[in-house]
């Protein structure tokens, strides 16, 4: 088997069950079938997995601009997106102006002083 690498991996009973029958089926080893199986899934540009929480923070957004959900929740909701906002920025911002100032040597702060 050249240019093959031999992978192991673990699946359900079930899973195992279906791979029997359809290799069976196809008359083709199970070996062969996952290859192909590899193959339609690699080619049909699978999206990724998503993320359950990311829709009920949407289904949330959406109810608050509704009007559905009480003060409380939007509240909640409203301080966790705030909080989300001033972490990544915040902290990009400071690491760039940090990465400027290195290079160039001075800030706008600096001029202002003179």
């Amino acid at each position: 088997m050249p240019g093959m690498v031999r992978k192991q991996f673990y699946v359900e009973p079930r899973q195992d069950a279906l791979l029997k029958q359809q290799a069976k089926d196809l008359g083709i080893t199970e070996a062969e079938l996952v290859r192909e199986a590899l193959d339609a899934y690699a080619s049909e540009g699978v999206t990724p997995r998503l993320d359950p929480a990311a829709w009920q923070r949407e289904k949330a957004f959406i109810e608050a601009r509704a009007g559905k959900v009480s003060v409380a929740a939007r509240d909640t909701w409203k301080a966790q997106m705030a909080k989300r906002a001033e972490d990544v920025p915040a902290r990009e911002d400071a690491k760039a102006g940090e990465a400027a100032k290195a290079k160039r040597g001075w800030t706008r702060d600096d001029l202002h002083e003179r």
